[in-house]
């Protein structure tokens, strides 16, 4: 029998970090397919670098050459987020800080870089794993105001809604938005078809006709950033674990098709209930009840932490269950 967990509060008011001096990183990531062969893409991070290309800092345009047949990843990037004409693929991509505007806003959030961050990938033996070291988002290495950065397999981040992920919010039965926190998990692995480049094909060689091959988007969101996806994962702290120890009771745990939820607690002090997964995706968001069922059967199994908001999510409540 697995023993119930206690009860910890956190605060995560848009957290205080001040951005770095400078910016001057390579930062790499690895693709790996089912058979073991590798392929590294780096992306250069560089404050004070031109737009555009830039082979003086190890950018190469690879966009007449065809991808490997085994596997080739490759960045590229567009004259613009819904162009069809492509500007730019290669094994490296550069970018630099720009501020956003004069518009007094957190420190993180006044900057933003100066292209999207989109990968292509031929692999001939699939699925693929992509890995890269979190240490550069929890770390003073340039990241650290970008640690609610996602990679996603989905090219909708960019050019469409601000909540992009709402579908797998609000309809957790559905097929969503499906999408990892870089800064909490060091790989992640795509098992089954990611969205293709719909508005252009590739080279491969050995084959006669160009082929749509599967995207994959990095998308890189400011530390102080509240109410996106990684944004809203569990973090604990346990100086106010008193403050409403027993108040929150979770049954049964483990659990299989439903959780009984009761909080013992003032229950003017919350307004919302959320489930998250352990790798911090939103997955399920609902007005908070001091006694209500929720219905797991949509949740695959694993571990979950459910949380208990207030409306500015300066203080939540949070417990881990386990869903059989």
């Amino acid at each position: 029998m697995v023993a119930l967990l206690s009860i910890v509060t956190a605060n995560i008011q848009a957290q205080t970090v001040e951005p770095p001096p400078t910016v001057n990183l390579d930062f790499p990531i690895y693709v790996e397919d089912a058979q073991g062969n590798r392929d590294t893409l780096t992306l250069g991070l560089y404050d004070g670098a031109p737009r555009g290309y830039n082979p003086q800092l190890g950018e190469r345009d690879l966009l007449n050459v065809p991808y490997d047949s085994i596997l080739d990843a490759r960045f590229i990037t567009y004259y613009s987020p819904l162009d069809e004409e492509i500007d730019y693929t290669g094994k490296k991509l550069v970018m630099t800080r720009e501020l956003r505007d004069n518009t007094p806003r957190e420190p993180c959030f006044r900057f933003r870089f100066s292209r999207n961050v989109q990968i292509v990938v031929n692999a001939k033996y699939g699925p693929i794993t992509m890995s890269w070291d979190t240490t550069a988002f929890n770390t003073d290495k340039g990241l650290r105001c970008w640690s609610n950065t996602i990679i996603t397999d989905d090219k909708s981040v960019y050019g469409y809604s601000f909540d992009w992920w709402s579908d797998a919010i609000d309809d957790p039965s559905g097929p969503g938005v499906r999408y990892s926190c870089m800064s909490s998990m060091s790989s992640v692995y795509f098992d089954g078809e990611p969205a293709s480049v719909d508005f252009s094909r590739h080279i491969v060689a050995g084959r006669a006709i160009p082929e749509l091959l599967p995207l994959f988007t990095v998308h890189l969101r400011p530390t102080d950033e509240i109410g996106v996806p990684c944004s809203f994962q569990p973090i604990i702290d346990n100086t106010d674990e008193e403050a409403f120890a027993g108040a929150l009771a979770l049954a049964p745990n483990p659990a299989q098709n439903f959780l009984d939820v009761t909080f013992a607690g003032p229950p003017e002090i919350f307004t919302e209930l959320t489930i998250v997964n352990a790798y911090g995706q939103l997955l399920t968001r609902r007005p908070f009840q001091a006694s209500q069922r929720i219905d797991l059967q949509s949740l695959r199994p694993g571990m979950y932490y459910l949380q208990l908001t207030d409306g500015s999510r300066r203080r939540v409540v949070t417990r881990k269950f386990i869903k059989l």
